[in-house]
């Protein structure tokens, strides 16, 4: 019997010797992959952020590209798509585009006009998103 319950205890021992370190090692691992979710959730976020504004810039330079080319009409939708993606960013709360959108209306109408003095002012447009970055 002694030798049965010394058996017993060795394993019990044994058991708890392997399985609180793999135990607490587990526990670490958890909280490191917690650590990356959080860090892949921001790379995620600053991705689309990019993506967005990326988007924004393409509709303006599609704007200056038409304007360039004396396509006013596709110069005008273009500046419209770029104002309107560039809206949903100033409501995100990125600054630069705040200011941007105050220069939707005088935009389009001079591209509406369909006037030499369009192009100018779209390029200036696309300057001063460039110099906001």
């Amino acid at each position: 019997m002694k030798l049965f319950l010394a058996i017993v205890i060795s394993l019990v021992i044994g058991f708890l010797i392997g399985f609180v370190p793999m135990s607490m090692k587990r526990a670490e691992l958890n909280s490191e992959i917690e650590e990356l979710r959080v860090l892949l959730d921001e790379a995620k976020h600053l991705a689309q952020k990019a993506q967005d504004e990326l988007s924004v810039l393409n509709a303006f330079i599609g704007a200056y590209e038409g304007a360039m080319n004396k396509n006013y009409g596709i110069a005008q939708t273009r500046a419209i798509t770029g104002f309107d993606k560039a809206e949903v960013l100033a409501k995100r709360g990125v600054a630069q585009y705040g200011d941007i959108i105050s220069l939707r209306d005088e935009t389009v109408s001079i591209l509406a006009k369909a006037t030499d003095d369009a192009q100018p002012k779209v390029r200036l447009l696309l300057f001063s998103l460039y110099r906001e970055r």
